[in-house]
């Protein structure tokens, strides 16, 4: 009886309840003894870990109805764990461990009888998110008290986060009560304090230029940007999808799996892919920048092209550093683009290699490299392609159910993207093939010949005209016509 009345007694003591020493129970006193026992709140306590967090019963249930990682191909634990549903519950779990412990005053009503409520101020500690739920679902008379504790978070949040953070708490938020069967809808402005959504800090065409004509920038990461960039890809697609599916389209395409014979004349080249975000399949292409990028790429990729090769990578020792290179030509299946560890690029080496490119080139605007995808899409309609042409190769499912242009006239979509050809090829890194470049030369040298001939007919033909004048002014313009018509 002791020992489970000084459990009891010591667990509420502990949350900070009871701080007695001696405790009467059934008529007897028990003196109870606490050493080094340290008492503690139990509001901060409660589901403090992201683990217990989500044990949560709202929480559960709202995770549930959200989709969870499209990741096919890379086989790294963090990638498949992706999604909406990791973001949202980042984004929800800072919100929840703010509200532990706040004070929140909202408006409440109490029925007085069957007709008449009485409405009163309330203020109470909060315990986490599922209690703020019960209180928006039970008590709630005004929402806006609700809305505007929510919009303190999110300034609070804007002093130190980026603005996709907020975003993405914002959205978390949105999405917990709606999946909850309870609608909360608010407007917040995330632009007001962040200067990356401004016009001052996105990206330019010149400014992708100079970011990928920086001083000692690697084969591959000129070859991925360049492809991230042409085929419109966010960083997740660009991993996990084009990084599998891409060689053998290319291989198909251009009928050899020798890259250094690849006509860049075809350019541009379809890839048709999956954006892993949407489940949207749609066309993209490659234009002779991306395609001249993967031949020095490949050929950078390609160590040995050995038998044993074929079937082992090696390591190459190269000065104190040590990389793994396989074949030249990848497998079906096989990454395209691999790490100086041998294994497929990831969604976190993409993002990090263009911040570090951005800074080493000096481009002092910050932007993300999803930047690319704007830059795309503002370009080609800048060069007369059509919007929903735009839309397609960067994998926006189109917003009408109507429009199916893409779909029942696909042979058009290239020539559409090809109109901005000559502005997307920022690098210049095409040449034109021998054969080419000569009749570009015979014919610059006939048009010199012909503007030569046309030079020297102006020359007499104005020597003429200055003799006529010369005359008429002498003799007068009557002796003149009397002199031709005779």
């Amino acid at each position: 009886e002791e020992s489970r009345l000084f459990f009891y007694v010591s667990r509420i003591v502990v949350k900070g309840c009871l701080p007695l020493t001696t405790f009467e129970h059934h008529g007897f006193c028990t003196q109870i003894i606490f050493k080094d026992m340290p008492i503690t709140n139990n509001t901060h306590d409660k589901h403090d870990s992201l683990q217990r967090f989500c044990t949560i019963p709202c929480i559960e249930y709202w995770r549930s109805q959200l989709h969870s990682s499209n990741i096919k191909n890379l086989k790294t634990k963090s990638a498949r764990q992706g999604g909406t549903r990791k973001c949202y519950t980042y984004g929800l779990f800072g919100f929840h461990k703010w509200l532990l412990g706040k004070r929140f005053e909202y408006t409440s009503s109490t029925q007085v009888d069957n007709n008449t409520s009485h409405m009163r101020k309330k203020t109470v500690t909060l315990e986490g998110i599922d209690h703020f739920l019960n209180l928006y679902q039970y008590n709630v008379v005004k929402k806006i008290d609700f809305v505007i504790f929510i919009k303190k978070y999110l300034i609070h949040l804007q002093a130190t986060k980026n603005a996709p953070t907020v975003d993405n708490a914002m959205f978390a938020i949105k999405s917990f009560f709606r999946e909850n069967d309870l609608e909360i809808d608010f407007r917040f402005n995330n632009s007001k304090r962040h200067k990356d959504l401004t016009t001052e800090n996105t990206m330019t065409l010149d400014d992708l230029q100079k970011i990928l004509s920086t001083q000692g920038i690697q084969s591959i990461e000129k070859a991925v940007f360049m492809c991230k960039f042409h085929r419109g890809l966010d960083s997740a697609t660009l991993a996990d999808r084009f990084n599998f599916e891409a060689w053998p389209q290319l291989v198909s395409y251009f009928g050899t799996d020798d890259s250094d014979t690849w006509d860049v004349s075809m350019c541009p080249v379809p890839i048709k892919l999956v954006r892993v975000k949407t489940n949207y399949l749609h066309t993209g292409f490659l234009d002779t920048d991306a395609i001249v990028a993967l031949q020095e790429y490949l050929k950078k990729r390609a160590v040995t092209n050995t038998e044993s090769d074929i079937r082992a990578r090696r390591h190459i020792v190269r000065g104190s550093k040590t990389s793994m290179y396989p074949r030249k030509r990848p497998l079906v299946g096989e990454a395209l683009f691999l790490d100086t560890t041998g294994n497929p690029i990831s969604i976190n080496w993409i993002g990090r290699r263009f911040g570090k490119l951005r800074k080493r080139s000096g481009v002092d605007k910050e932007y993300p490299s999803h930047e690319m995808r704007d830059l795309l899409k503002s370009t080609l309609i800048d060069s007369g392609c059509r919007l929903d042409v735009a839309d397609h190769v960067i994998g926006h499912a189109p917003k009408d159910s109507y429009e199916k242009q893409v779909l029942l006239y696909p042979e058009n979509v290239r020539a559409e993207f090809a109109k901005a050809s000559d502005r997307i090829n920022v690098l210049g890194l095409a040449e034109p093939p021998k054969a080419k470049r000569h009749e570009h030369m015979q014919h610059d040298k006939e048009l010199v010949q012909v503007d030569a001939s046309l030079l020297d007919d102006l020359i007499r033909t104005n020597r003429r005209l200055g003799e006529i004048l010369l005359q008429i002014r002498t003799n007068g313009a009557d002796t003149l016509l009397h002199k031709h018509t005779s």
